[in-house]
């Protein structure tokens, strides 16, 4: 073996040792003393849930939290849509749990779970939603030929029904046509026939005076119709050449806009605080704002606290202006931010201010009135400084074309604004929780809105958010309207006196009444805090139907939602220190409490089988439209919130509401209050406790209610009452502060009560006094009249009152913003029930006079027969 051959066989011995070695190591684990072999990572379980069913508009949550990983843990999941409709962004999409609005109609969706371990494996699941469609009634479209024409003859004549509107859809169609005429003239030539907009050019050359009727027929986007009809009387042979002279003055007061925009002026500054236009008081001043350039117009006042300050606006469909009250540092004092409403705020004390006007959109023509009586100004707009819940508003959407279907919202609005379905149905009034903040911020005009919010309080900067929030709602067009969710509260002073005598009973003529028979008998809701149901002196009296809408447990005291309990929890907001209101069983004691039973007081309906309906809304600090609306709803008969087996088998007779709040009529309140009356029921409500218009406070302001005022023990107007055009009749309410019939206790109303201090309650007896206190005596004698004679109607009881059948007239001659048509009286009542009078045809117009001002050029004039016969308008 040579040299080379030895080194080759050394090398081979060499790779052999090195190879049995690495053998060895691998046998017993490396050599390291022992060890495992490495174990595969075990894939996690992603669980999305079980399939749904669920309802258009309904809050749809998707949980995938069940998912689990067996060596390990879940660290990320990931929910995505994979099929149907889009659903827009989920919310917390990278979270366990999920949610989204379901979209309007009928819909099959599926989506899709991934879920990532710590080792970064992962795994998918899928779950399945239907979605079904809920039907809508569809209301018909409104149309509006305008106003009555007067022309020459060969002039040609627009016609306008561009006014038309349809509350719950688009109007889609538009049909002219000529409908009558009063001589043989010749037919006017018509263009345009099936536009909004059409005209027609009168006879050139006519021997006599002609009233040509046309006819508008309007169709919607479910094929609904209606029709308004517009006269045209031209003037055969006009008389030309006349001419007016004269000279025009303006009244001490009146102010233009330094910017108006007009050519043939030459325009100042006030786009600014510090530029400020100084006004005297009072002032009208004419101005003029436009979004695109002139968006800000600025003035200042020196004014006195309680005073008004009214922005009255030209074209309110065309342009959203606003108004605020400002401090001469630019600091937030109140504003006003509606959306198709003139806007007013009320001066809280004395000082000089700023007062802004702001065009949110569009332009338009306004009056700013400065230095009102606010008493005597009817509430316009919603306001930073009316009780509302921040973060919370009423919605109500339009039906698609589809019959049965929502349009749907914006999905890109509905993310921004943060907005989660609370309770309600489709085609209803919804309630929606927003958070818009900073979503709103980055939506909205961001320089705008921060600018805003640096001038306001922080509990303002909620309600300013809020209502920012309904106008941008409100131009959705999926949207039929938008409002904020109102608190409303009882409307009564307590008193810890003790037992008095019922002094206004005998004032009302109870007594008389009493000795009366009746035929049958009256259910009466009491919508209220509810009622001790286990009182001594209203066990008896109640019905075994009830229902608690209270939908907030934050104010429910009873610790849960909606449910079929009305009883009482007490409403303190200090348990055990200081004592509940129990509010409505003071209400439902007037009412109906037993009577003849040797304790306590009587009832006004006492002599019949009348029942109380407890109806539960207000909680601690009071309730919010929201629910006051379920619990009317649910009283008449209408679709409400509370399940299929706890609804009224038929609506109530007479519905009690001794509560109130702040602001207009919302549209959702007056379409159930229009809808109660339409179904036979009558509301009675209080007119307010705040010694001011009854036109600034609502449900007191609506129509298809009667409102109460309140006296006291001399039938005067008590202190508190509220007043006005709205008041519809009067009732005790009594006056605590008083001891006119001289037995040492106050003048106020007695009826039930309870006691919760210190841990428990027991029943008694007190005074109170109030409109609230007012109200149950004119439910109570309704429902007296409803027992004498139950095919009175609510039209039937309203002829009779505004006729002075029912009431002793206390005041001026006739109606008066004081007492209404006057006092009520049980024994004129009930007389008039049993033998119901032939009221004769009566025409009533509101209002007396029509105010144009400088800017409108429609007002409008309501003619109504308030007899029970028939009455025919053959010429205005």
């Amino acid at each position: 073996m040579n040299t080379s051959d030895q080194n080759s066989f050394s090398y081979m011995n060499l790779i052999l040792l090195l190879a049995t070695m690495l053998l060895m190591l691998s046998a017993c684990g490396g050599g390291g003393g022992g060890g495992s072999t490495p174990v595969a990572n075990i894939i996690p379980n992603a669980v999305a849930g079980g399939d749904q069913q669920v309802t258009e508009g309904d809050s749809v949550t998707l949980d995938g939290t069940a998912s689990s990983d067996p060596d390990g843990n879940i660290t990320g999941y990931v929910w995505q849509q994979i099929a149907g409709t889009s659903v827009g962004s989920l919310n917390d999409a990278g979270e366990g749990k999920v949610s989204f609005t379901a979209p309007n109609g009928d819909h099959d969706l599926t989506f899709q779970l991934t879920v990532t371990d710590n080792d970064t494996a992962n795994d998918t699941d899928t779950v399945n939603v239907a979605v079904s469609a809920q039907s809508v009634s569809n209301l018909a479209p409104t149309a509006n030929a305008g106003d009555d024409i007067f022309a020459d003859e060969g002039d040609v004549v627009s016609l306008d029904g561009r006014a038309s509107s349809d509350s719950d859809g688009t109007v889609d169609h538009y049909q002219w046509s000529l409908f009558n005429k009063d001589t043989g003239e010749s037919d006017p030539v018509l263009a345009g026939a099936s536009s909004a907009e059409a005209t027609a050019t009168l006879p050139a050359s006519m021997t006599t005076d002609t009233v040509y009727t046309y006819k508008l027929t309007v169709t919607d986007n479910l094929g609904a119709t209606n029709s308004d009809y517009v006269d045209i009387t031209a003037n055969a042979n006009p008389v030309t050449g006349q001419t007016v002279s004269g000279s025009i003055a303006i009244p001490p007061g009146n102010r233009v806009d330094l910017d108006t925009l007009d050519p043939n002026t030459t325009p100042g500054n006030n786009d600014s605080i510090g530029f400020a236009q100084s006004m005297p008081n009072p002032a009208v001043v004419g101005g003029y704002s436009r979004n695109s350039d002139d968006e800000y117009d600025y003035y200042s006042a020196t004014l006195s606290a309680g005073e008004a300050i009214s922005l009255l606006i030209g074209r309110k469909s065309e342009a959203d202006l606003d108004l605020y009250l400002k401090t001469l540092g630019g600091t937030t004092v109140d504003a006003s931010l509606s959306y198709d409403s003139d806007e007013s705020v009320t001066v809280p004390s004395s000082g000089t201010y700023i007062i802004e006007v702001h065009a949110w959109s569009g332009a338009s023509a306004y009056h700013l009135v400065i230095g009102e009586n606010a008493t005597a100004v009817a509430s316009n707009g919603y306001r930073l400084s009316d009780d509302f819940v921040a973060d919370e508003v009423l919605v109500r959407h339009k039906p698609a074309v589809k019959a049965g279907v929502e349009l749907q919202l914006d999905n890109t609005l509905m993310t921004n604004l943060g907005m989660v379905k609370q309770a309600g149905q489709a085609g209803d009034i919804q309630l929606y929780r927003v958070k818009p903040q900073k979503n709103l911020q980055a939506f909205a005009d961001s320089q705008l809105f921060s600018s805003r919010v640096r001038t306001m309080s922080s509990s303002q900067q909620q309600k300013y958010e809020t209502l920012t929030s309904i106008k941008l709602l409100a131009s959705d067009p999926s949207v039929a309207f938008a409002e904020p969710n109102r608190i409303l509260k009882p409307l009564a002073t307590p008193n810890d006196t003790d037992y008095g005598l019922q002094w206004h009973y005998h004032q009302i003529g109870l007594p008389a009444a009493w000795d009366e028979t009746y035929a049958s008998s009256a259910k009466i809701a009491v919508i209220d805090t509810g009622v001790l149901l286990s009182h001594p002196d209203l066990t008896n009296q109640l019905s075994a139907d009830g229902y608690d809408f209270i939908s907030s447990t934050s104010i429910s005291a009873d610790g849960d939602g909606i449910d079929n309990n009305p009883d009482d929890p007490g409403d303190s907001s200090n348990p055990g220190v200081s004592n509940s209101s129990f509010h409505g069983t003071h209400v439902a004691g007037t009412v109906a409490a037993e009577s003849n039973n040797s304790i306590g007081g009587a009832g006004v309906t006492w002599k019949t089988s009348s029942q109380i309906v407890p109806v539960r809304v207000l909680g601690v600090g009071g309730g919010t439209t929201y629910d006051v609306l379920q619990g009317v709803k649910w009283a008449s008969g209408q679709v409400n919130d509370a399940p299929a087996p706890d609804q009224l088998a038929a609506p109530v007779d007479v519905i009690n509401l001794s509560l109130g709040g702040s602001g207009s009529c919302g549209v959702s309140e007056q379409a159930v209050y229009s809808a109660a009356k339409a179904n036979g029921v009558t509301v009675v409500v209080a007119a307010g406790n705040s010694g001011g218009n009854a036109a600034n406070f609502s449900p007191a302001n609506c129509d298809d209610v009667l409102t109460v005022s309140a006296v006291g023990y001399d039938k005067s107007l008590a202190y508190y009452s509220n007043f006005g055009l709205d008041i519809d009749v009067a009732a005790p309410g009594g006056n605590m502060s008083q001891d006119l019939d001289g037995n040492g206790d106050p003048d106020g109303v007695y009826s039930t009560l309870g006691d919760d201090t210190p841990t428990y309650v027991t029943y008694n007896y007190d005074y109170y006094h109030g409109t609230s206190m007012a109200t149950p005596h004119v439910a109570g004698v309704i429902g007296l009249m409803k027992s004498a004679n139950n095919t009175l109607t609510p039209d039937d009881i309203e002829a009779m009152l505004i006729n002075g059948y029912l009431t002793e007239d206390i005041g001026p001659t006739g109606f008066d913003t004081s007492f209404g048509h006057g006092l009520i009286r049980a024994d004129l009542a009930v007389t008039a029930a049993k033998n119901p009078p032939v009221i004769p045809p009566n025409l009533a117009v509101y209002p007396g006079v029509l105010d144009f001002g400088s800017i409108f050029t429609l007002a409008t004039l309501t003619a109504s027969n308030t007899g029970a016969s028939g009455l025919n308008i053959i010429g205005v």
